[in-house]
């Protein structure tokens, strides 16, 4: 438990450090916002409900009230045109800002993983998961602390209502309370399990998507049986999340029902029969005071039942985070980039030896592709490898290029292993073209 609390506590350091990279005004304006939010949601459903009733009940000449209305009806439209700009324009901008941030770690990560753990179906359902949902779950973090600060004042504001006038009234919110929190992580942890489930299935349906969508396939799409290959994996893909669906979906719709039976009725109906018995019981008081008894139970049990569902909403992000931060710390176990680089390549009219010593290569399927290869190529030369199908034409060019890692013996530029070359300055020293070429639409 401290284990898991630990690391939940520093993924939230870590969302919290890149948003604040990412535009540092952020926290201030979400903040900002949903005080304001929910100020007004407060003050209009009990405070200015309950004076509007007394200026009634009081006999209030019809020219104030009228003031009254019309002031509050601008106030709203003016909140309404900020809160309308700021999610469509300011919030929408910064979650493509920050999404270009987390993605470009990802990216890093995957390029610096080898070739062979990049096949990995297992690392490819990572990769898809902290793609989906790392950007979209550190600006959910973000936004639900900020909604998380605007429940708590308007907790504050209808606390000191309800102190003034019937601290009784209080004690309704403690059901909501304990429902919303158990109902809320059990729920978020089923939602959790589901998406890791499924990512294996969505990879194979965005698969088949790009086959049939992108132009470079349409031709072999055309001329040979590949489509019914793709739509077998598309369908096989479907099948598996709507098994995964069936398994979850009866578990996330009975709690659904439970809260929505249970929790929210509740919160309703105790206000409801909290005011009809201090109304039985002889209570003297205003209409305005009855009703701003009832609208802060109501409010004061919707608030916090929010309350807790954002900080459940924030755990469960934080796990997505917990994700993120594994497979960068994988790939930086496993990148070549963690060895000491010293090798130096070679300038463009240095001369230079690329060599073979004994190399050997075998893949994970057993299958031996090279043994015991040596080969020297001087700088100039041009060297043509002939050879049948399977020979390891392919494999040698990339234990040349460090595509693969020398399995048996080296490979050595200028007498220094690839190993101590970074990736980068081996991509300006080297290229390979292969037949099947698909990243850039080049020509050659």
């Amino acid at each position: 438990m401290k284990k898991q609390m630990k690391k939940s506590w520093n993924s939230a350091i870590r969302t919290y450090k890149t948003v604040w990279s990412v535009d540092r005004f952020y926290f201030l304006y979400t903040i900002v916002y949903n005080l304001l939010k929910q100020f007004f949601n407060v003050f209009y459903s009990v405070y200015f409900l309950r004076t509007l009733l007394a200026y009634i009940e009081n006999g209030q000449s019809v020219l104030r009230i009228v003031a009254l209305l019309l002031f509050m009806a601008c106030v709203e439209i003016v909140f309404y045109h900020l809160d309308n700009h700021l999610k469509q324009v300011y919030f929408v901008n910064f979650e493509t800002k920050l999404k270009e941030n987390v993605n470009e770690n990802i990216f890093h990560a995957a390029r610096n993983a080898g070739y062979e753990v990049f096949c990995d179906p297992k690392f490819l359902n990572q990769y898809r998961q902290v793609l989906d949902n790392t950007a979209v779950k550190m600006a959910g973090v973000a936004q639900t602390s900020g909604a998380a600060c605007g429940l708590c004042f308007a907790l504050g504001l209808v606390l000191v209502y309800l102190v003034k006038v019937d601290l009784g009234a209080i004690l309704f919110c403690l059901f909501s309370l304990v429902y919303s929190f158990l109902a809320g992580s059990i729920g978020e942890k089923i939602k959790y399990t589901f998406n890791h489930a499924t990512t294996e299935a969505e990879r194979k349906k965005e698969y088949a998507r790009r086959i049939f969508y992108l132009p470079k396939y349409a031709k072999d799409l055309r001329m040979y049986a590949e489509s019914d290959l793709v739509e077998g994996i598309y369908e096989e893909g479907t099948e598996e999340i709507i098994r995964e669906q069936k398994r979850f979906g009866g578990k996330l719709a009975l709690f659904s029902f439970l809260e929505a039976c249970i929790g929210d009725a509740v919160i309703v109906l105790f206000p409801i029969a909290y005011v009809a018995v201090r109304i039985l019981s002889g209570a003297q008081m205003l209409v305005g005071d009855f009703v701003g008894i009832a609208q802060s139970v109501a409010i004061l049990g919707w608030d916090v039942e929010m309350l807790l569902d954002q900080f459940v909403e924030i755990g469960s992000s934080l796990r997505y985070v917990q994700d993120y931060e594994e497979f960068l710390a994988a790939q930086e176990e496993k990148t070549e980039d963690t060895v000491v680089k010293t090798g130096k390549i070679p300038g463009k009219n240095d001369s230079w030896v690329l060599e073979c010593q004994n190399a050997g290569y075998q893949y994970a399927s057993g299958k031996k592709a090279l043994h015991d290869v040596c080969l020297e190529i001087h700088s100039g030369e041009k060297i043509a490898v002939v050879g049948e199908n399977g020979a390891g034409k392919t494999t040698l060019a990339s234990l040349l290029v460090n595509l693969f890692p020398c399995q048996e013996g080296s490979v050595v530029l200028n007498g220094s292993s690839l190993s101590t070359y970074s990736r980068r300055d081996l991509n300006r020293f080297s290229g390979v073209v292969s037949q099947d070429f698909q990243i850039y639409p080049l020509s050659v």
